[in-house]
C-alpha cells in the first residue's frame, strides 16, 4: 500500500484522530494531524513548512472506489463530487506541530 493510500485509509478510519479543516472550496477537504504519527518516508512526503502537491495515479479512483466517495461525501455531503483525477498536498506544520493533508478532486 502507497503511502498515499495509507495516509487517506488512516483519516477514514480514525476520525478521532484528525480534525477537518473546510476552507470553503467545493472540491477541497484538508484535515489536521499530529506530527506524532510516524508514516514510512513522513520526512520526504511532508516536507516542514513548505507544501508538496502531487496527483494520485487515475488507478487510484477504480482502484479505491470506498475511499474515493468517503472523501467525495466529506467534501460535500450533499452533492457528493466526481472526480475526473485527486491531488494530495502534504505538510508538516513544525511551529504548531500537525501534519496537513489537503485533498483536491479535479
Amino acid at each position: 500500500m502507497d503511502l498515499a493510500t495509507q495516509v487517506l485509509t488512516y483519516i477514514n478510519t480514525h476520525p478521532q484522530q484528525t480534525t477537518i479543516i473546510r476552507r470553503g472550496y467545493q472540491n477541497t477537504i484538508g484535515f489536521r494531524l499530529k506530527d506524532t504519527l510516524i508514516f514510512p518516508g513522513l520526512h520526504e512526503w511532508f516536507p516542514e513548512n513548505r507544501l508538496n502537491a502531487f496527483p494520485l495515479p487515475s488507478e487510484f479512483l477504480s482502484h479505491h472506489r470506498r475511499l474515493v466517495h468517503w472523501l467525495a461525501e466529506v467534501i460535500d455531503p450533499d452533492e457528493p463530487p466526481e472526480p475526473k483525477a485527486i491531488w494530495l498536498t502534504f505538510s508538516h506544520v513544525t511551529a504548531a506541530k500537525f501534519l496537513y493533508v489537503e485533498v483536491s478532486f479535479e
